[in-house]
C-alpha cells in the first residue's frame, strides 16, 4: 500500500472495509440456509420443496439487483459515488439487523416469512448499488498501479467470505442453533460502524470535474455504448460463477456429499479455497500490472473452461474432506486470475458520467442471470441426469466461454483509463 498516496490508501481501505461488511451480510443467509429455512418456512414439510424454495429466495436477492443497481447507477452518476455508498451500507446494516431479531413462523406465522424475503429482496437492492459504486471510486480515485488497486479491492471482498465463515463457525459452535440469528445482528451493528467510518470517504475528482450540461442521460448509455455493456455483462458473468456456486452454491454442494457434516464444519473444510482466493487475488493484482491486465483475465476464464468439468468431478465421486479441499483450491486459483482484474475491465468500458450507470447495470445484469438461474439450473441438471457433478460443471464452462467472448469485445472497443497503455491491457 506505501506504492499509493494517502489519499488512494484512504479509498481503497474504506472502499473495501463497506465490500467486507455488506458481502458478509449477504453470505450469512447461504451459510445458515438450513437454519433459516426450519425458522421462517416450517409449514412445508417436503423437504424437497423446502429446498427448493430456499434455493429461490437466494436466487430473488440476485433478480432485483439489475434494476437497483440501474437506478442507484444513475442517482450515483447524478448525485456521487460517496453519498450511494453511504446509503447502501446503511441499508443493508439495517436489513441485516432486522432479519436477526425477526420472530420465526411459530411467533408470526406466514407474516414472517413474507417479511423474510421482503429483507432479502432490501439486502439485493443495497448490494446492487454498493459494489459498482466501490469499484468506480476506486478506478476514479486511485493514483498509480490501477491493477493492484482494483485487486485490493476485491481481496477486501473476498474478505467478507472469509469473515463470514469464521463467524458462522465460531458462532454455530458457541449458540448453536441461535448461531445464525448473532450472525446478522453482528453483521448489522458492524454495518452501522462501516457507515460511520465510511463518511471520510471523498468525492472522486473525475466525478467532479464533469460538465453537468453535457452529461449522457441513460438512454444514451443503451444506444452509445451497448456493446460497451454487452462486453461487461459477458465479462462479469465468469466473475458472477465465482461468486455464487464456487464461493456460496458451493456451500449447499458439499452439504449433499458429505451429510453428516454440519454448516460450521463445511465452512470450515471451504476455507482453504476462500484463503487461496483472498491471497491469489493479492498476488495476480500485484503482477496484472507488470504482464497485463487482458492477458491474466483472458488465462483465467481460459483455465475454468479447462477445468471445470474434472474439478467437480472428482469433487463428487472421490466425496472425501481431502479431495474436496483440493480441487476446490485447484478451481479458485483459476478464479483468482479473473478477480484480480476484471473490476479495471468493467470501469473502463464507459466515460465518467455513464460510469457507474454502466458498471451497475452490465454487473447486476450478470449476476442476475448467475445467480438467478445458475443454481436452479445446476439442481436441474442435477435432478434429471442422476450426476450432480454436471449441473456446476456446465455452468462453468458456458460462463466462461461468455468471459472469453466479453474479452474479445474489450480488446476491440478499447478503454477510457488516463493509463491505459500498452502495458496495462496488452494480450
Amino acid at each position: 500500500m506505501q506504492m499509493y498516496d494517502r489519499d488512494s490508501r484512504n479509498v481503497i481501505l474504506l472502499a473495501g472495509i463497506g465490500a467486507i461488511l455488506e458481502f458478509y451480510d449477504f453470505v450469512l443467509y447461504m451459510i445458515f440456509s438450513k437454519e433459516i429455512s426450519a425458522t421462517f418456512f416450517a409449514q412445508i414439510t417436503n423437504p424437497t420443496i423446502k429446498a427448493f424454495l430456499t434455493v429461490l429466495i437466494f436466487s430473488i436477492a440476485y433478480l432485483v439487483r439489475p434494476f437497483a443497481g440501474t437506478i442507484l447507477g444513475i442517482i450515483g452518476d447524478l448525485i456521487g459515488r460517496r453519498r450511494l455508498l453511504l446509503f447502501t451500507i446503511l441499508l443493508m446494516g439495517g436489513c441485516s439487523l432486522c432479519m436477526g431479531l425477526m420472530p420465526g413462523y411459530a411467533q408470526w406465522g406466514l407474516f414472517a416469512s413474507f417479511a423474510f424475503v421482503v429483507l432479502r429482496i432490501m439486502q439485493g437492492i443495497a448490494l446492487g448499488g454498493e459494489l459498482p459504486g466501490a469499484y468506480v471510486i476506486v478506478y476514479e480515485s486511485v493514483k498509480g498501479k490501477i491493477g493492484f488497486a482494483t485487486a485490493i479491492l476485491f481481496t477486501f471482498v473476498t474478505g467478507g467470505f472469509l469473515f463470514s465463515d469464521f463467524v458462522g463457525f465460531t458462532l454455530e459452535y458457541i449458540f448453536g442453533d441461535f448461531a445464525w440469528r448473532a450472525g446478522f445482528i453482528i453483521g448489522g451493528l458492524l454495518g452501522f460502524v462501516g457507515y460511520y467510518v465510511r463518511r471520510n470517504l471523498h468525492e472522486t475528482q473525475e466525478f467532479e470535474n464533469i460538465d453537468k450540461q453535457k452529461r449522457h442521460s441513460f438512454s444514451s448509455l443503451i444506444s452509445t455504448y451497448g456493446a460497451n455493456l454487452f462486453a461487461g455483462i459477458c465479462m462479469v458473468i465468469i466473475v458472477a460463477f465465482g461468486g455464487v456456486m464456487l464461493t456460496l452454491y458451493i456451500h449447499k454442494f458439499v452439504e449433499d456429499i458429505l451429510v453428516s457434516y454440519n454448516s460450521g464444519q463445511i465452512s470450515l473444510i471451504l476455507m482453504p479455497s476462500v484463503l487461496t482466493l483472498t491471497c491469489f487475488t493479492f498476488v495476480f493484482g500485484f503482477l496484472s500490472d507488470k504482464v497485463g491486465i487482458a492477458k491474466m483475465f483472458t488465462l483465467g476464464a481460459g483455465f475454468i473452461v479447462v477445468c471445470a468439468l474434472p474439478v467437480f468431478y472428482l469433487m463428487s465421486s472421490i466425496g472425501s474432506v481431502s479431495a474436496i479441499v483440493i480441487t476446490s483450491v485447484i478451481i479458485m486459483l483459476c478464479y483468482a486470475l479473473v478477480a484480480a482484474t476484471f473490476i479495471f475491465l468493467l470501469c473502463d468500458l464507459f466515460p465518467t458520467d455513464v460510469r457507474l450507470s454502466g458498471v451497475g447495470l452490465s454487473y447486476n445484469l450478470a449476476f442476475a442471470i448467475v445467480g438467478g438461474v445458475a443454481p436452479l439450473l445446476s439442481t436441474t441438471i442435477i435432478t434429471m441426469t442422476a450426476y450432480n457433478f454436471l449441473g456446476p460443471a456446465i455452468v462453468g464452462i458456458v460462463c466462461g466461454v461468455l468471459g472469453l467472448l466479453g474479452m474479445f469485445i474489450y480488446l476491440r472497443k478499447g478503454g477510457y483509463h488516463k493509463t491505459n497503455k500498452d502495458m496495462i491491457v496488452k494480450l
